[in-house]
């Protein structure tokens, strides 16, 4: 199972699509697959801190699951997405009424590069097989999982720089 850290309003899990050198796909992506990445180590880290400045942030990890599916394996506590009521083991289906589908998946990262602070983003998540409406107002990224992101980013993509 591949592991994504969740900052945005997508669910084809990306690192929130960090557009710009770094090629990162998105908030789920960028954490699922290892991209080249063609900038310094340092230039990279500055593009994220930038990138990732203004960007809405829920606060979820998510895991691609059976049936490609969006697992989400961790709620950060103080989070967006505590305070909409997500849940471990919850299956990403929608984001504002875009299905989470491998068919959708350009304008989930469409949607995920626009998402701001302040967004209120619905998300449709199927749990005990019910499925559950949620809103949350994106808010920023903290520093500290900032930090995580791009340490996490140079360990799998500049694995000769020292952390």
């Amino acid at each position: 199972m591949r592991s994504k850290a969740w900052f945005g309003v997508v669910a084809l899990p990306c690192v929130l699509a960090l557009g710009g050198g770094c090629g990162a796909k998105s908030e789920a992506h960028a954490k699922a697959e290892k991209h080249d990445c063609n900038m310094s180590a340092e230039e990279c880290a500055q593009e994220m801190q930038k990138s990732l400045a203004s960007r809405g942030w829920l606060g979820i990890v998510l895991d691609m699951g059976e049936e490609d599916s969006l697992a989400i394996t961790k709620v950060y506590p103080g989070s967006p997405a505590e305070q909409a009521g997500f849940q471990v083991g919850d299956r990403i289906v929608s984001i504002n009424g875009v299905e989470t589908s491998e068919k959708n998946e350009e304008k989930i990262h469409g949607m995920l590069k626009k998402a701001k602070i302040g967004d209120q983003v619905a998300y449709v998540v199927v749990r005990d097989s019910q499925n559950v409406t949620l809103k949350a107002t994106l808010a920023q990224l903290p520093q500290t999982v900032l930090a995580e992101t791009i340490d996490q980013h140079m360990k799998e993509n500049h694995p000769m720089v020292k952390n």
